[in-house]
């Protein structure tokens, strides 16, 4: 099973199941994007200074990652110019295979 969303979308997501208050819809949602075989979020910028989110996404990166299942991340920006995320998130963007394309 596959998903592709924004980051955005993906945030909003997050975001009302921490203003729900609910831990077992985290839990749920967490549960749901580590499924996917393939989960591809355009537009990581947006997530930048979004800390209790990217807790949840470096959780679900790394499930997939032990799992041997891929994410794909699109950006408007290089890595390397990306501000806001915390330097763990930045080496697991440098993990895979960066692509510039024009």
């Amino acid at each position: 099973m596959n998903a592709a969303l924004s980051s955005d979308d993906f945030s909003r997501e997050i975001y009302n199941a921490f203003i729900a208050d609910d831990k077992r819809l985290i839990e749920k949602i967490k549960d749901e994007y580590c499924s996917y075989d393939l989960l591809l979020l355009d537009d990581i910028q947006i997530l930048a200074n979004r800390t209790r989110i990217n807790d949840i996404l470096f959780g679900i990166f790394n499930n997939n990652l032990k799992n041997k299942k891929f994410i794909v991340f699109t950006s408007d920006k290089n890595i390397d110019l990306l501000v806001g995320f915390e330097e763990r998130m930045k080496s697991r963007f440098h993990s895979g295979i960066s692509l510039t394309v024009q």
